[in-house]
């Protein structure tokens, strides 16, 4: 176990160290932001900590409490002058836990989708029973030293499992705790806390009408403003066609007034009703899924601008909103497959090769290569089940060391952004190319998360159902453990078989068959 004494080299007597237990939360690895460290379960040693406290021995049960869960930690002064009176207890807990609210936000923001709530972590230091709990360590054995149990929320979060998180640098893009952190930086601040307590709403009634306060509040922040001009701004964030900027128009009346006052909150304000009596539960998660990926387009633009005046949201808005009228492109959301194909491109480029020249060893009278990219498409999607007529499937390669597909023509550069159409379906492809292997592998894990999360991985505000992931490292393993834990997605793997590096108890097809299919053999050829 940790000596968490050694992560806070700086500490003097002046100061304290602030520890919480985070119940329904489990990391793999110690994350760090400034002077913000999470810890895994058991990994802290809160024994060594608490040595000859013996004043301490009647808090047994709290500190078991921070032994058995994840435990987030930092170091600061006391704000408050006598910090060991019970009279203060109240002011230690509220500031340590508003002090690390922005952290955990920031990761609900990324894990959490507002459909599915049962993945959503303790409140910080709130155990089960419903009291925060605060452990302040001055010296190890000096008075000073205690343990703060109070109750400061009205109810707990009990839904779900809670949950995991496998990545080691979750925390890398969270910028918010800068020193250069500006207007927008700070109502981003608040949109993550406003966007963590739609997770915690009671009812979905009550969820919905959060999240259409919060995209007020995105809109303009500073003052109140009728819905026709927040739905203008909000659709400047996410339309990237004068096709889509009618459809959303469309789509948030109805989540409003309505044509007839029959809009959705009109409904549910003004009549009284509950969002069930209005739409059914599948059209209500299907709504909920849409909403949280708008959010995720406009809040990732507010983080993007973190350090800047508000102006230059207005100015990004504009900037949007003139792209997309220019964009006359008219395909609508039905066209596109639910189904998204990730491909570690080396992999798939060195699986060909390998199972071709196998292959031609088999049968040396037969002419193994002559392959087409629409057939690797093709049958990619026949062979896992996620065939469809008449659809645009997505295509996401990402590719360092092999620069092409062995017996195609064009390189993955050339690929980007190119759109092969057959007479069944058509095939959008985005490739990105990465300098090394660690940085593909670290592309690729973060492209899954951001999938599982509903996140916009590419320019297309649309969700997807299903992901078909071609890749086999032992780096992806717990990505896609986290996937299978935390997501409601369908996912199948095309991997190896036998010498398969992925151990993970989930759907896939043999790549070498897979190969074999491309190259025109027959099931009973493989």
């Amino acid at each position: 176990m940790r000596n968490i004494i050694d992560d806070f080299s700086d500490k003097t007597n002046d100061n304290y160290l602030f520890l919480l237990p985070i119940e329904r939360f489990s990391v793999s690895h110690k994350l760090e932001m400034k002077n913000i460290i999470i810890y895994p379960k058991g990994s802290v040693d809160i024994g060594k900590l608490l040595q000859n406290q013996i004043f301490l021995k009647d808090n047994s049960k709290d500190i078991e409490k921070f032994e058995q869960n994840t435990i987030i930690a930092f170091c600061s002064t006391s704000p408050i002058k006598f910090p060991s009176q019970i009279i203060n207890d109240i002011k230690l807990l509220n500031y340590a836990t508003e002090y690390l609210t922005p952290i955990i936000d920031f990761i609900i923001y990324n894990y959490c989708s507002i459909h599915n709530n049962h993945t959503l972590p303790g409140r910080i230091g709130q155990i089960e029973t419903g009291e925060t709990l605060l452990l302040m360590f001055h010296e190890i054995g000096r008075p000073l030293t205690r343990i703060i149990s109070q109750k400061t929320h009205t109810n707990t979060i009990t839904i779900g499992n809670g949950l995991k998180i496998y990545e080691k640098e979750c925390l890398k893009e969270f910028q918010l705790l800068n020193n250069d952190i500006s207007e927008i930086g700070n109502v981003t601040l608040r949109v993550l806390r406003m966007y963590a307590q739609i997770l915690e709403a009671n009812t979905n009634t009550d969820k919905f009408f959060q999240i259409i306060r919060l995209f007020e509040f995105i809109a303009s922040p500073n003052e109140y403003e009728q819905f026709k001009k927040v739905k203008s701004k909000i659709i400047s964030h996410i339309a990237t066609s004068r096709e889509q900027i009618h459809e959303l128009s469309n789509e948030f009346i109805f989540y409003t007034s309505g044509n007839n006052k029959d809009g959705l909150r009109t409904q549910i304000i003004h009549q009284g009703k509950k969002i069930e009596e209005l739409i059914n539960e599948n059209e209500i998660i299907e709504i909920f899924k849409k909403l949280h990926n708008y959010l995720f387009i406009c809040i990732t633009d507010l983080m993007n601008n973190y350090n800047k005046e508000w102006e230059v949201i207005e100015n990004v808005r504009n900037e949007k909103r003139g792209l997309a009228e220019k964009n006359k492109r008219n395909i609508t959301e039905e066209k596109y497959s639910p189904t998204l194909i990730l491909i570690d491109g080396d992999f798939l480029s060195n699986s060909i090769s390998r199972f071709q020249k196998v292959y031609s060893e088999v049968y040396p009278q037969r002419e193994l290569n002559k392959i087409n990219i629409a057939s690797i498409c093709y049958e990619i999607l026949l062979n896992t089940r996620k065939w469809d007529e008449d659809k645009i499937y997505s295509f996401l390669i990402f590719y360092s060391k092999e620069k092409k597909i062995p017996f195609i023509k064009e390189t993955y550069e050339e690929l980007n952004n190119k759109s092969i159409n057959t007479d069944v379906a058509e095939f959008d492809f985005y490739t990105f190319g990465l300098s090394n292997e660690k940085e593909k592998i670290s592309a690729v894990n973060k492209a899954l998360y951001e999938i599982m999360k509903d996140k916009k991985v590419i320019d297309k505000m649309f969700l997807f159902d299903n992901l078909v992931f071609v890749g086999d490292k032992k780096e992806y393993e717990n990505t896609i453990i986290n996937f299978t834990e935390n997501s409601s997605k369908d996912i199948v793997l095309v991997k190896n078989t036998m010498d398969s590096l992925i151990e993970v108890e989930v759907k896939y097809f043999s790549i070498g068959h897979l190969v074999g299919k491309i190259l025109n053999l027959k099931s009973n050829e493989l």
